[in-house]
């Protein structure tokens, strides 16, 4: 037999704890420990924690970086720049994302960094409900650099521009040792399940309607696209990774299949686009008529079975500016 208190409660004041016996059989009822799970998670309180900038960085002016957070019952918030504790500027209001009312979310804004802003090391962000009073600000302070602004891009007339949708032989491929089927076609998932096996993703884009003589001028891969759909991927799981892998078509053999080159992105929470400009030349130069890349976390599971995935569904897109 197991006890189950039940507390009576009248205008906030407890009345009375009545105990109850359960037989065993109902206290292993898996429909009883899902709804203890549900009224956690409704008494979560809100929070706000900052991924990056978080301390050490050094950004440069004039040049874009990714504010990332988790967000947690908060849907709306306000980004703010600190320097030696003051307010300098507000960055930005990121849209309103109904999902993070009801559930934790990782979630990141693009910033320019102003030319106008004195170099110096004491800076930091804070986010901010807005309304409301959960915040959460950068635990140690970033630089803002006083190296020379970054020369200008040729302007975009003079240029050709492509978007390139995802073709459907993306899709993930589990683990080696789950029995079963393996690879799945469609959207990219990856991080583990709650049987502790991992799973890899994989997006192909084709780059052949880019002609042979062009010089390719910007890449950039589109990753607006993105949902954490279980469990916490990025604080359980280790670097979120993006490797070039020729994989061709996709099969059970390319977990873990070799990459081509380095790692495009190894790191926290990725913005919404990353520039890709180096892999896609060297893929182009090479005669390659697809861009093929391989979407993994640094830690296969964290062996906790419960599941930690993410998913990329719409929004994910190569563009490629060239002349």
């Amino acid at each position: 037999m197991k006890r189950l208190i039940v507390l009576l409660m009248i205008g906030g004041i407890m009345i009375f704890a009545l105990p109850l016996l359960l037989s065993s059989t109902y206290a292993d009822d898996p429909r009883l420990h899902r709804s203890g799970e549900l009224l956690g998670e409704h008494l979560r309180l809100k929070s706000l924690t900052i991924r990056t900038p978080n301390g050490g960085e050094v950004w440069d002016r004039e040049r874009t970086y990714h504010i990332s957070w988790i967000s947690d019952r908060v849907d709306q918030v306000m980004i703010e720049l600190l320097k030696g504790g003051d307010r300098v500027l507000t960055i930005g209001i990121p849209p309103r994302d109904a999902r993070s009312r009801e559930r934790r979310v990782t979630r990141s804004y693009s910033w320019r960094v102003l030319t106008t802003l004195e170099p110096g090391p004491d800076y930091k962000v804070r986010i901010r409900e807005i309304r409301g009073t959960t915040q959460d600000e950068s635990d140690s302070t970033f630089s803002i650099s006083d190296r020379p602004v970054l020369s200008q891009p040729p302007p975009r007339a003079h240029l050709n521009e492509r978007v390139i949708l995802p073709l459907r032989n993306g899709g993930f491929v589990m683990a080696p040792e789950r029995p079963g089927q393996k690879v799945y076609h469609g959207n990219p998932w990856l991080g583990d399940d709650r049987d502790n096996y991992a799973r890899q993703g994989f997006a192909s884009f084709d780059i052949s309607g880019i002609p042979r003589e062009a010089t390719i001028v910007l890449a950039q891969l589109n990753l607006s696209g993105s949902l954490v759909f279980a469990g916490h991927p990025f604080e359980d799981l280790g670097n979120f990774q993006i490797i070039p892998t020729p994989y061709g078509t996709l099969d059970a053999s390319d977990y873990s299949r070799a990459g081509s080159g380095d790692n495009i992105y190894n790191g926290g929470p990725p913005g919404p686009s990353l520039d890709v400009t180096r892999s896609v030349r060297e893929w182009h130069a090479a005669g390659r008529e697809l861009y093929q890349i391989r979407m993994q976390f640094d830690r296969e599971t964290d062996g906790d079975h419960a599941s930690d995935l993410l998913e990329y569904s719409l929004g994910t897109s190569l563009r490629i500016d060239y002349n």
